[in-house]
C-alpha cells in the first residue's frame, strides 16, 4: 500500500514512531507540557466562525461564476489616492474569493464522474528552453519538467482529492520509507520501473543502486543540489536492489521536502558514472509517466509533446494503469514576429481559450472576468500565494549609508500602504508578504494544526503598518529633512519594453504605487526618482530578441526570489538570501544569532519547536527590515469543466513547479 504522510508529521516520525500520522503535528516531546498553538487573528477567527455557521458550499461551477466584486471606494491611508493613481478595473475581496474557490470544492463538485477515465490529451501553455538534461546546470524551464520523464523518490500529492494547502508527501519510486534514527532514512523501492534501451544500453529494471549513484552525484554538485545534499555522508543500496538508505552527518528536517523538487530525479547509474555518456541525457529516456515525442526550441518558446510511457510502473488505488492521459502537450501562443506590438499582444492573449488550452494561469481578476466571458463553464481555482515568490525591494547595501540605519529602512516600510499595493497591482487578490512560509506556523484554526493562509496586515506588526507621520519622524531622527533629503532611486520598468508584461506584469503598477507612497508619506524628506531598467536588443535569425537588466544607478531594487526550492526549507524565505555563515554577503549583512536560529530549525525534527524557531527569525526581520516585503498574489487559474485533477496548488502556479501532477490528470470528454 502506498504510504502517504504530511511533511510535518514526517519530521517527527523518528521521535513518535508509535503514533498515527494525523496526530503528529500537534504533539510535544516526552513528558513535556503541551506546546501552545498559535491562535488566529480576531478577523480570521470571525471568518472561520462565519464559514462554519454557513456550512461548506460545494456548488460548482454555476454559483462560482460571479464572485463579489466592488468598485474601489475604500479609504486608504494615503490621502489623494484616487486622483494620483488610476483605480483597478476590478477589485475583489480576497477572503471571499479564497473561500468561494477553495480546493475542497473540487472533490465534491456536481457532475464529477465517480472514477477517472483513461485516454485523451491535455494542452496547456508551458514554454520550454528545450534543455532536458537532468545533470546540467539548472535552467528554469526544461529542467523543471523532468518529472514527466524521470521518476523521483518522493513527490507532493496534487489532485482534486488531496489537500492542496497541506503539501502531503507521497512516494514515487519509494513504496515506503522509515527513519530508524534521526540521521538515517531507508526507502523501500517499487519494483517494475523500467529503463528504456538507449545509446547501446539495454533495457533493465531500475534498482536502488541507481538511486544511490544519482544522489551521491547530487551531493558533489557545486550548486543548489550540492547544498541540499551537504548532509548526505553516503548512500547505500542492498544487493537485491529494493532498498536504499541515506546516512546523514546530522538531522535534516527539510531534506525530504527538498527531494520533492522537480530537479531531484533519478538517472540511470551507467550514465551517472560515465561522463562520456552524459550526451544521452539531452533527450530524456527515463522511468517517468511520459515519453518525449517532439520538442521545438527555435525561439525559446517552442512547444513540445509527450505520450504515455507504455512501460510505466505505477497504478492508482483501483489498480488502473497511470498516467490516465494518452498525451500532454505544451502549446506556444502561436507567434514568431519581430514586431514588438504583435509579440506583446500575443503573450497577453495566452489566457484565451481560442488557443486550444485546457487550463490557464491568470494574472488577476480582470483576466478572470474575460476568461469566464469566453467560457462560463470554466472551473476557477484560487490558491494561496506561493511562499517566497513575491516581489520585494532590496536595499543596495545594508553596510553603507543610508540603508545601514534601521530607522531609514523602517521609515520606508511604514511609508508603504500594502493594501493599496494589492489593489493596484492585483485587483485586491494578494496578501501582505513577510517572506516566511506560513504553512510551518502553528494555527489552531487549521484542521491539521498549521496555517492554511498567509498573515493579515494586522498580524505582521508595526513596521508593516502605514504611518506617514511616523515615517517622517524616523527619517528626521536619522538626519534627513527638506534641507538634506534621502536620495531614493527606485528600480523601475524599462520605458519601452516589449517584454514588460510576460516577464513582470505587475512591475509598473507596483512601481507607480510605491513611488506615490514614498512621495506622499515622506514629503520633502526624500528625493524620489525612477531608475528605469535597460532594454538590450539582439536577434536570432529573423526574430528580434530582448533582455532587460537592472539600472546600476538604482539603490532600491525589485527582486523576485526562488525557482523550485524556495519554500521547502522554510527559513530560506526569510534569511537564506542573506545568511552567510559569518561572512558578509553582497548586501553587506551578517548576523550570527540568525545564523544560529536558521541552523537550529534545520536540525530540529519536532515540528512545533521548528515553528517557534522560524517565528523568531520572522520577528527579527520584521523588526530590522532587512528588505521591503510587499504583497504576494494569490494563484488564480481556470480549467475546462471536463478536466479533473489539474489543480493550481500552493506550488503549481505554473506547470513547471509541479509537473508530476499530470500523471493523475484526466478528462471526461
Amino acid at each position: 500500500m502506498q504510504r502517504r504522510i504530511s511533511r510535518r508529521s514526517l519530521l517527527a516520525k523518528s521521535l513518535f514512531a508509535s503514533i498515527g500520522a494525523t496526530g503528529l503535528a500537534l504533539i510535544g516531546c516526552g513528558d513535556e507540557e503541551p506546546r501552545p498553538v498559535r491562535t488566529p487573528s480576531p478577523a480570521a477567527a470571525q471568518r472561520q466562525e462565519d464559514q462554519q455557521q454557513a456550512g461548506p458550499d460545494f456548488g460548482l461551477p454555476s454559483d462560482l461564476a460571479e464572485p463579489q466584486q466592488q468598485e474601489r471606494q475604500t479609504e486608504n491611508a494615503l490621502a489623494g489616492v484616487t486622483a494620483a493613481l488610476p483605480p483597478p478595473k476590478t477589485l475583489v475581496d480576497p477572503f471571499e474569493w479564497r473561500e468561494r474557490y477553495h480546493w475542497r470544492k473540487l472533490r465534491g463538485a456536481p457532475g464529477r464522474p465517480t472514477s477517472p477515465a483513461s485516454g485523451g490529451s491535455l494542452a496547456f501553455f508551458a514554454p520550454s528552453s528545450g534543455d532536458w538534461h537532468p545533470l546540467a546546470p539548472m535552467h528554469p524551464l526544461g529542467v523543471s519538467l523532468l518529472p514527466l520523464f524521470y521518476s523521483q523518490l518522493v513527490e507532493i500529492a496534487a489532485d482534486d482529492e488531496s489537500n492542496a494547502h497541506r503539501n502531503t508527501i507521497r512516494g514515487d519510486l519509494a513504496e515506503s520509507w522509515e527513519t530508524p534514527d534521526a540521521k538515517t532514512i531507508v526507502f523501500a523501492i517499487h519494483s517494475g520501473a523500467i529503463w528504456p534501451e538507449v545509446g547501446g544500453l539495454e533495457s533493465r529494471e531500475l534498482t536502488a543502486d541507481d538511486i544511490r549513484a544519482t544522489h551521491e552525484l547530487f551531493r558533489a554538485d557545486d550548486g543548489a543540489l550540492g547544498r541540499t545534499y551537504a548532509d548526505l555522508e553516503r548512500g547505500e543500496a542492498d544487493a537485491g536492489g529494493r532498498r536504499a538508505a541515506f546516512h546523514l552527518a546530522a538531522p535534516n528536517a527539510a531534506l525530504l521536502n527538498q527531494m520533492t523538487s522537480p530537479r531531484h530525479v533519478v538517472v540511470r547509474s551507467e550514465i551517472v558514472l560515465d561522463r562520456d555518456r552524459w550526451d544521452l541525457l539531452e533527450t530524456p529516456a527515463g522511468t517517468g509517466p511520459f515519453v518525449l515525442m517532439s520538442s521545438s526550441a527555435s525561439t525559446g518558446l517552442g512547444g513540445w509533446e509527450a505520450e504515455r510511457n507504455p512501460t510505466y510502473f505505477k497504478r492508482d488505488e483501483r489498480g488502473v494503469q497511470l498516467p490516465y492521459l494518452d498525451a500532454v502537450r505544451s502549446r506556444p501562443p502561436g507567434f514568431a514576429s519581430s514586431d514588438q506590438d504583435e509579440f506583446r499582444d500575443a503573450f497577453f492573449r495566452t489566457w484565451r481559450y481560442d488557443g486550444g488550452f485546457d487550463q490557464l494561469q491568470l494574472l488577476g481578476p480582470d483576466e478572470h472576468a474575460q476568461a469566464l466571458e469566453a467560457r462560463p463553464e470554466a472551473v476557477t481555482q484560487v490558491s494561496p500565494p506561493t511562499p517566497g515568490a513575491a516581489p520585494t525591494l532590496q536595499f543596495v547595501s545594508l553596510a553603507e549609508p543610508p540603508f545601514n540605519d534601521a530607522r531609514v529602512r523602517i521609515a520606508l516600510s511604514r511609508s508603504l500602504d500594502r493594501a493599496l499595493l494589492a489593489e493596484q497591482a492585483y485587483g485586491g487578490l494578494a496578501a501582505p508578504d513577510c517572506g516566511q512560509n506560513w504553512t510551518f506556523v502553528a494555527d489552531s484554526s487549521s484542521d491539521w494544526g498549521f496555517r492554511e493562509w498567509p498573515w493579515t496586515a494586522a498580524e505582521l506588526g508595526e513596521t508593516f503598518t502605514p504611518d506617514a507621520a511616523a515615517a517622517r519622524a524616523l527619517l528626521g531622527a536619522a538626519g534627513y529633512d527638506s534641507g538634506n533629503p534621502l536620495s531614493i532611486r527606485l528600480d523601475a520598468p524599462a520605458e519601452d519594453s516589449p517584454l514588460l508584461g510576460p516577464t513582470f506584469p505587475e512591475h509598473e503598477p507596483l512601481t507607480a504605487t510605491i513611488e506615490f507612497g514614498l512621495r506622499e508619506s515622506l514629503g520633502g524628506a526624500a528625493a524620489v526618482e525612477r531608475a528605469p531598467r535597460e532594454v538590450v536588443r539582439g536577434s536570432q535569425g529573423a526574430i528580434t530578441t530582448y533582455s532587460i537588466r537592472v539600472n546600476d544607478d538604482s539603490n532600491l531594487r525589485f527582486r523576485r526570489s526562488g525557482l523550485f526550492d524556495y519554500a521547502i526549507d522554510p527559513d530560506d524565505l526569510v534569511y537564506a538570501a542573506m545568511r552567510t555563515d559569518g561572512t558578509q554577503n553582497s548586501a553587506g549583512f551578517s548576523d550570527a544569532e540568525i545564523d544560529a536560529l536558521a541552523e537550529a530549525q534545520r536540525r530540529t525534527l519536532d515540528p512545533l519547536e521548528r515553528s517557534e524557531l522560524l517565528e523568531q527569525i520572522r520577528h527579527r526581520e520584521a523588526e530590522d527590515v532587512w528588505r521591503l516585503h510587499l504583497v504576494n498574489p494569490y494563484g488564480l487559474s481556470v480549467r475546462r469543466e471536463y478536466v479533473f485533477d489539474k489543480v493550481d496548488t500552493y506550488f503549481a502556479k505554473s506547470i513547471e513547479q509541479r509537473p508530476r501532477q499530470l500523471e493523475r490528470v484526466w478528462r471526461s470528454a
